[in-house]
């Protein structure tokens, strides 16, 4: 998958569910659910080398991950 659609669709989850009172459990749950695993890994590379391109609970469960 390219780097802008993971970037795109990282934050777009970002977006949806960062208002939630579990917000950071609800975006890992999202991944591990509907991500595969090269596309986490993917995510973790991105937002470690670029985290300004990620919203900052993107980059927070990407370490997590």
């Amino acid at each position: 998958m390219s780097e802008a659609s993971i970037k795109r669709m990282a934050n777009q989850i970002a977006a949806n569910l960062k208002n939630r009172s579990d917000a950071k459990e609800s975006i890992k749950a999202h991944l591990k659910s509907f991500w595969t695993p090269q596309m986490i890994e993917e995510l973790k590379v991105l937002s470690s080398s670029n985290p300004h391109d990620f919203d900052e609970i993107i980059n927070e469960v990407a370490v997590s991950l």
